[in-house]
């Protein structure tokens, strides 16, 4: 083959590339789309075990959330850069609040270990993604350093997440999520079965047996929990002084 001719034929060769890479679709956007990500700001779902009852609220846009342990009296928060817990078991008309700054990273985590937390994510960081038999493997790192690592499956489903949550003081940790039995519910698709490992080990058997998608979601910080965190960046800087 001449230069001429061989010219011509790599050009249509990477031409035939380019455009069968355009054509490709995104399974990021693909799952998405599949699972009313697009249009979901925040969500409630309720879910048992077989001790517990939960009830969770999620702020996708705020990234904060509520989890009460309805058993134990307990309701888990975070917003933003704050952590904090009520008790309720000890006195219902006069619940204790108790900030709690060193849960922030792990709770910010189970927001996007949610399949739609997952895909916001994804969307909004930069991610890699890897073809499996299985599905799709999307990577990225979240907030320079925590590593979040999912599964699309064929149905463009997201079926798994692991988030490893760097802690200077206990070494990595590492936690799991498996979503499956997805059902419609107003709009969009969300497991009805959910699994949640930490560090390898099953924690969480969940069903699922209510979801509202878009519910009410502001979660407002308490002073108490904003003097505290207040009270510890003076003490800090007075510290290093």
């Amino acid at each position: 083959m001449n230069k001429f001719w061989f010219t011509i034929a790599a050009a249509c060769i990477l031409t035939t590339m380019r455009v069968a890479s355009a054509q490709d679709p995104n399974p990021i956007e693909l799952a998405a789309d599949a699972l009313g990500a697009g249009g979901l700001t925040s969500i409630q779902f309720t879910a048992h075990s077989e001790s517990q009852t939960y009830q969770a609220t999620l702020n996708y846009e705020t990234m904060s959330s509520r989890l009460d342990l309805v058993h134990d009296g307990l309701t888990e928060f975070v917003s933003g850069s704050y952590a904090w817990n009520v008790f309720w078991s000890i006195d219902p008309n006069s619940p204790k609040t108790e900030p709690l700054p060193s849960a922030v990273a792990e709770r910010t985590l189970q927001i996007w270990l949610t399949p739609h937390g997952f895909l916001k994510a994804a969307s909004t960081h930069t991610a890699t993604t890897k073809r499996l038999p299985q599905g799709t493997e999307v990577s990225m790192t979240v907030r320079g350093r925590h590593k979040l690592t999912g599964l699309i499956n064929t149905q463009h489903q997201v079926e798994r997440v692991q988030a490893r949550l760097r802690n200077p003081a206990l070494g990595d940790q590492v936690f799991e999520a498996n979503y499956a039995e997805y059902l419609k519910v107003d709009g969009i698709l969300f497991p009805m079965r959910i699994t949640r490992r930490r560090d390898g080990d099953a924690s969480l058997e969940l069903r699922v047996d209510s979801v509202k998608p878009n519910a009410p979601a502001l979660i407002v910080v308490p002073e108490i929990v904003r003097q505290s965190a207040r009270q510890e960046a003076a003490a800090e800087g007075f510290a290093g002084r």
